[in-house]
């Protein structure tokens, strides 16, 4: 006899996950938000200052975990993911990272945006009350695949990541 193959406890955790994401936005006010921030295995440093005085002021660093904040504005939701050092963000994004998240359907700020990625649901006129169901599984698909294939994917040191948190803001 054949044993049934172990169960994915990770796709377990990250369903369940998703499913309080989903009624955390749902309960969301106009003008309010929440913050997903990744767990600190996937923070990275990131540049503060750079060395001054040919090197005697050492270039200062920080830590800086990856995050995605969901702000409701009216009937739609605008979704906000950490800006790259490239663009004038704080998180030290790769080229393949930035344009990953891209293929998401994260959209670089444009000059006067700030620094952040940006992607709002519905992408048009809403069709209903605040974020349709569609909208909704949309919106949560696109954070879990942020963070799960981005941001914090596992890894050989963390082959299983702790889940992101999310944080009223």
């Amino acid at each position: 006899m054949s044993a049934d193959p172990a169960p994915d406890h990770a796709s377990a955790d990250w369903a369940s996950w998703s499913r309080d994401l989903e009624q955390a936005l749902l309960g969301l006010g106009d003008g309010e938000s929440l913050t997903v921030t990744a767990p600190g295995s996937a923070s990275r440093p990131s540049l503060l200052r750079k060395a001054r005085l040919r090197g005697f002021v050492p270039a200062k660093h920080e830590q800086v975990a990856p995050w995605v904040r969901l702000t409701r504005r009216e009937e739609h939701l605008r979704g906000f993911c950490i800006g790259s050092q490239a663009s004038g963000g704080r998180f030290p994004l790769s080229d393949a990272e930035r344009a990953a998240l891209t293929d998401l359907g994260w959209h670089e700020p444009h000059q006067f945006e700030g620094e952040h990625l940006v992607r709002w649901w519905p992408d048009d006129v809403p069709n209903g009350p605040f974020l349709p169901d569609d909208d909704l599984r949309r919106a949560v698909a696109m954070v879990v695949a942020t963070f799960r294939g981005v941001l914090a994917p596992p890894t050989e040191d963390h082959p299983a990541p702790a889940l992101p948190t999310v944080t009223s803001d």
